[in-house]
């Protein structure tokens, strides 16, 4: 077990912080404070001053900026003089009507400062009769200019305080805020309010807004750097230096949410010897009030937006929320636009005029699915299965899996934890042999247990495919596709799956191209790959296989898909054949992708002089590679993988390929021809050393794969 609970970072009570520690903590929002700081001291409220509204969602940090704008105020020589800040607590449950707002004002000012107090006084002798709004607010104005004082007003869930007044309350307040010049507004609100965006209303136009947005890497890693130093923890300073995709894991994970950062830093620096599902169902009770309030905020149409959307976990697009919430298309934009500007959501590009949405907080949409997502099956540990999945690379995952089987033969986990944490780890991309001794080692600890958990275990991937084995040999193919599609498989990954079960078992190829058809035309572009081989080798229909070879390679041009790995699974089936469709492509369009293709297959294959000439022959297309420099990449990736070092060094030193553009393979390509080049790579600065490195490492990930 972590020690979350010890040292835990005040993240809820901002407020409870001693002033030194709110001014020495203030390494984010630094930007927004240096603005609002100058424009307070600039201004000297000769005449009614600009107002300002901090927005963002709870977490974002508002609080503490007002926190240190009071500090700022309280400590500077010069605006003390005239300047009072009146600091409102973050929740104002007292404050329902605009008396009661000049009320808490007088009330904190003779709190915070004793000449104050006789204004305090006179208003508590005020009758009831004579305890009206503008009494109690000309009682406040009269004693500032008797005091020569100006007051600036910080008000933490402002939108929720005037959504309390009425609206010709929330009027008088705005003509007050037009006309006078002893008082400025600071508010912050986590809600996009219909007050100062719909002209129809009050505050229209009127608070100049200052948006808090999520953390970008460098403050996030600012904001570590301070946690570690406050709580004293060298891990935090290892792992920025030495683990930096840590830090892209947990600004995904948060949304770069500050709150949720600091509420996940126990786990992040205590992951060696951390239970991460003990500590996320602790972290998730205490995000719940948060999390509950910003679901309270919504209307009844953006909750159910929000639903949908979670319950997807992954992007969707507005037609796909529209059928899930049964809303009209219209509606649901409108509703997007709202939650998006409150940053509940963010927007997707793609490559058509349609946008996809998503949860801008993954946090959130974890808590949603622990706390609301649907109950059944495999849904139950949906929440962890995508906490991992961000939270761990695969060797992670792995060390984690082999450590929980170890954990499993003592006998003394509790049922709960073993499986949730078992069923979370199968579903992540752990080795499929690993997985089935979870599974089957799970069971067996399971078996007999009261709450009968051993019958929710999901079978292993390979338990699975001895049952869709016996299922095709009945020839009992929709049950054997069910099986697949409940074991996480999707509908075009299924219909490949039973085409090469067809092709390479049953040798039934009309039955094989059939089900590559269905692949194909449910999504699994590569299916044009099989069926070009099927048409090739098995019906001998060059033709055709020339034009499903050609699709494909359209294909993955537009949609910028990966053509290294058509090369290597043609390398893989070793058709050789594929070489004359190939050439017979070239002969009829003139594309250098054909040859592309065809010099890495020849490569790849050790046939390296016909390699090297298709090579050269596709280098003389300057624009094809000047537009499409990756397919140059792939290239040199593939001879410097085939050891072709000398010929590569020759291209780059005659400028026949440029060692300014691809200076990473140029300087891998020197470190790997070993001591004739070592004097030479001694002299390589080290930050392009290690870019270096990163192409070698990519390089032995490609020998892996062709083996």
């Amino acid at each position: 077990m972590s020690q979350i609970n010890k040292s835990y970072p005040s993240v809820f009570n901002p407020g409870n912080q001693t002033d030194n520690e709110i001014v020495s903590n203030f390494v984010i929002r630094l930007p927004e404070f240096n603005d609002l700081s100058k424009a307070i001291k600039k201004e000297k409220m000769t005449k009614p001053p600009q107002h300002y509204m901090i927005q963002a969602q709870r977490g974002y940090g508002k609080t503490t900026l007002l926190l240190r704008l009071n500090i700022e105020i309280k400590n500077n020589r010069t605006l003390k003089k005239w300047l009072v800040p009146v600091l409102f607590d973050e929740e104002q449950y007292r404050v329902r009507s605009l008396v009661n707002l000049w009320e808490e004002i007088i009330e904190t000012l003779a709190d915070e400062n004793e000449s104050f107090q006789e204004l305090l006084d006179k208003m508590e002798s005020l009758s009831d009769k004579d305890f009206s709004e503008e009494n109690v607010f000309n009682l406040l104005i009269k004693e500032l200019v008797k005091l020569k004082k100006k007051i600036l007003v910080l008000i933490d869930n402002f939108g929720d305080m005037i959504q309390k007044f009425t609206r010709k309350e929330n009027q008088r307040l705005r003509e007050v805020l037009i006309t006078c010049n002893k008082i400025r507004f600071i508010g912050a609100s986590s809600t996009v309010l219909e007050f100062y965006y719909n002209y129809k209303e009050p505050f229209y136009d009127f608070f100049k807004v200052i948006s808090l947005e999520e953390l970008n890497r460098n403050e996030t890693i600012q904001l570590l750097n301070q946690l570690g130093e406050t709580y004293k923890s060298e891990e935090i300073f290892r792992i920025i230096e030495n683990q930096p995709e840590r830090i892209d894991a947990l600004r995904q994970l948060t949304g770069g949410v500050p709150r949720t950062i600091v509420m996940l830093y126990k786990i992040f620096v205590d992951e060696e010897n951390g239970d991460s599902f003990n500590d996320l169902e602790m972290l998730l009770d205490k995000v719940t009030p948060l999390y509950k309030h910003r679901l309270d905020n919504l209307s009844k149409q953006q909750q159910v937006i929000i639903d949908a959307i979670a319950q997807n976990w992954d992007a969707i697009n507005t037609k796909e929320i529209a059928a899930k919430t049964r809303m009209q298309s219209k509606a649901v934009s409108a509703q997007l636009k709202q939650l998006e500007n409150s940053q509940l959501i963010k927007k997707i590009p793609t490559s058509t005029k349609n946008f996809l949405y998503q949860i801008n907080e993954r946090f959130f949409n974890i808590y949603y699915l622990m706390r609301l997502g649907k109950r059944k099956n495999r849904n139950r540990v949906l929440w962890f299965v995508k906490f991992l999945l961000i939270w761990c690379d695969i060797e992670e995952l792995i060390k984690r899996t082999e450590k929980h089987i170890e954990a499993l033969k003592s006998h003394q986990l509790d049922c709960k934890f073993i499986y949730f944490m078992s069923e979370s780890l199968a579903r992540t991309p752990i080795p499929i042999d690993l997985q089935d001794r979870l599974i089957k080692g799970t069971r067996k600890v399971l078996v007999g247990n009261e709450n009968q958990l051993e019958n929710d275990i999901s079978l292993s991937h390979l338990e699975v495919l001895e049952k869709v084995k016996v299922l095709l040999e009945a020839n009992r193919i929709p049950d054997a596709m069910r099986l697949l599609i409940n074991d996480g498989m999707t509908q075009e990954k299924v219909y490949h799956f039973v085409g090469e079960y067809f092709r390479e078992i049953k040798q039934n190829y009309i039955l094989a191209k059939k089900y590559f058809q269905l692949a194909l035309e449910t999504g699994e572009y590569f299916a044009y790959l099989d069926l070009a081989l099927i048409n090739f080798s098995n019906f001998n229909d060059i033709t055709e296989a020339a034009k499903n070879l050609r699709s494909l390679i359209d294909y993955t041009i537009t949609k910028t898909k990966n053509i290294l790995e058509i090369i290597i699974t043609i390398n893989h089936w070793g058709n050789k054949e594929f070489i004359n469709i190939l050439d017979s492509l070239y002969a009829v369009d003139k594309k250098t992708i054909y040859l592309t293709i065809k010099s890495g297959l020849l490569v790849l294959q050790n046939i390296f002089v016909d390699g090297i000439d298709s090579f050269e022959l596709a280098l003389k297309d300057k624009k094809f590679f000047n537009e499409n420099p990756k397919y140059l990449i792939v290239l040199l990736s593939i001879l410097i993988a085939q050891e072709q070092y000398q010929y590569l060094l020759n291209k780059f030193n005659k400028s026949e390929i440029s060692r300014k553009k691809y200076s990473a393979f140029y300087f891998a390509v020197l470190k790997l021809s070993g001591e004739k080049y070592k004097d030479k790579y001694n002299r390589v600065p080290t930050a392009m050393k290690d870019i270096a490195d990163e192409v070698i490492d990519l390089v032995e990930e490609l020998r892996a794969l062709r083996r």
